[in-house]
């Protein structure tokens, strides 16, 4: 099994970027650390693959023949570049709860941060 890449949001992040500020999302100013409710969404939970169902669809990822966005673990803030720390922090606050579960146990189980 092949650990998962990591991977950060690229030109598509502007528009998310934008829209998460219209809602809200992404009221951080860019280079400042994340505001203390946001930090640790990107910590990973020992319980993490607990679900049998999210275990399931994450080895079905990790088997996968190709490395892409559907088996690759979202780069946390703190490990890209300062410039696009606010865009990644977008990308972790809109992930909806199932797709929170999977991040969490891909990088569980592909030993990622």
């Amino acid at each position: 099994m092949t650990p998962p890449t990591k991977f950060v949001l690229g030109a598509a992040a502007s528009a998310v970027v934008a829209v998460g500020a219209l809602l809200g999302l992404g009221a951080m100013t860019q280079g400042t650390e994340p505001r203390p409710q946001e930090a640790g969404i990107w910590d990973v939970p020992a319980d993490a693959c607990a679900d049998p169902e999210v275990l399931s669809a994450v080895q079905a990822a990790l088997d996968a023949p190709q490395d892409g966005v559907a088996n690759s673990v979202l780069a946390r803030p703190d490990e890209v570049a300062a410039a696009s720390r606010d865009q990644q922090v977008v990308a972790w606050q809109t992930l909806t709860p199932e797709e929170l579960d999977f991040q969490h146990c891909l990088s569980a189980q592909g030993g990622g941060s």
